[in-house]
C-alpha cells in the first residue's frame, strides 16, 4: 500500500506519498489515464503526478526504494527489509548498518531437550485427563478409550522413519514407566545429540513419520469436521433432543391423562351428588308414608 501525506515547509505545500513496504518491489509509480488534454504523460493536469522510476517522472524522488544486499559466506542475498529469514535455516537477521560482522551459529541443545519434557508433559497431561473423566461422567465412554488406544498405539509401535536409525521412542531416552507416565532422560537425550542428531530430530518431526507429526495427525483427525469428537458432540445432541422430544410428549400426554381424569371426577361428583339428593327425598317420602300410617 501507499500512504498518502501533506508536509507544508517554506516553499509551499507538498505531497508527499510512501511506499507502506521496503524494497526495489514495492517502488511507487503513479499512472493517470483519460487527462483532460488528452496527454497523460506531460507536466499539466492530472498527468503532472505521473511518476515511474524507469519513464516518466513529473514528481521527484526523496528516497529511492532500495533492496538490503548482504553477503554470507561468499553467497550473495538480497532481501526487501532489513530482515532476513530464509538466508539462513532457522536464524532471523535483522541488519542494523553497513559494515562486516562475524556471525557464529551453535546448536541449542539445551532448547531441544526442553521441547522433549515438553512432550513429555503434554503427553502426562492427556493421560492424567483421561483417567480423570474416566471416573467421572465419562465413565466406560467409547470415544474417551478410542483416543486413549489411538495415543498409546503411536507411541508403542515401531515406526519406519526415513533418516532415522531409530523406530521407538525409548531409542531416544523416552520411556513410559509401568504408571504411565512418560519420562525423559535427559542425559541419554544430550548424548544423542552429539552422537546421531539427525535421526533423533527425524525421530520426531520427520514429515508424516515423526512422532509429533503422528500425534498431530491424530489430534487432526479428533478434532476436524464430522472426526470423532464431532460426530460424539453430534450423537449426545441427538440423544439429547430425542430425549427432551420424549419428555415433551410425555408431559402432553399426562396433561391429557389429568384432563381426562379431572372431567371423570367431576362427572362422579355430580353423579354422587345427585344420587344423593335423590336418596334423601326417597328417605323423606318414606317417612311421609310411615307417618300417615
Amino acid at each position: 500500500g501507499v500512504t498518502a501525506s501533506i508536509i507544508t515547509d517554506d516553499a509551499g505545500s507538498r505531497l508527499v506519498l510512501t511506499s507502506d513496504e521496503t524494497g526495489t518491489e514495492n517502488t511507487v509509480s503513479v499512472a493517470v489515464s483519460g487527462d483532460s488534454d488528452g496527454n497523460n504523460t506531460d507536466t499539466t493536469g492530472l498527468s503532472a503526478f505521473v511518476y515511474s522510476a524507469g519513464g516518466t517522472q513529473n514528481l521527484s524522488s526523496i528516497t529511492s526504494a532500495t533492496d538490503a544486499v548482504v553477503e554470507i559466506d561468499g553467497f550473495t542475498v538480497t532481501s526487501a527489509s532489513n530482515t532476513l529469514t530464509n538466508a539462513i535455516d532457522g536464524v532471523t537477521l535483522d541488519l542494523k548498518e553497513v559494515g562486516s560482522s562475524t556471525l557464529t551459529i551453535t546448536r541449542d541443545d539445551e532448547a531441544i531437550i526442553e521441547s522433549v519434557n515438553e512432550f513429555a508433559s503434554a503427553y502426562n497431561a492427556l493421560m492424567t485427563e483421561i483417567g480423570t473423566q474416566r471416573k467421572g461422567q465419562l465413565e466406560a465412554d467409547s470415544s474417551l478409550l478410542a483416543i486413549e488406544r489411538q495415543v498409546r498405539d503411536v507411541l508403542n509401535s515401531g515406526a519406519s522413519i526415513t533418516g532415522s536409525s531409530m523406530s521407538y521412542l525409548i531409542q531416544a531416552g523416552v520411556s513410559v514407566d509401568k504408571n504411565g507416565k512418560m519420562n525423559v532422560d535427559e542425559d541419554a537425550v544430550g548424548k544423542l545429540l552429539d552422537t546421531d542428531f539427525n535421526s533423533f530430530v527425524n525421530m520426531f518431526s520427520a514429515e508424516g513419520e515423526g512422532f509429533a507429526n503422528r500425534l498431530n495427525t491424530l489430534a487432526d483427525g479428533w478434532l476436524q469436521t464430522d472426526g470423532l469428537i464431532d460426530s460424539k458432540e453430534k450423537g449426545l445432541d441427538s440423544r439429547l433432543n430425542a430425549n427432551l422430544d420424549a419428555q415433551t410428549r410425555s408431559e402432553a400426554r399426562l396433561v391429557s391423562v389429568e384432563s381426562r381424569l379431572r372431567a371423570q371426577y367431576s362427572a362422579m361428583d355430580t353423579l354422587v351428588s345427585s344420587l344423593q339428593s335423590q336418596g334423601n327425598y326417597l328417605i323423606s317420602q318414606l317417612n311421609s308414608l310411615n307417618n300417615n300410617n
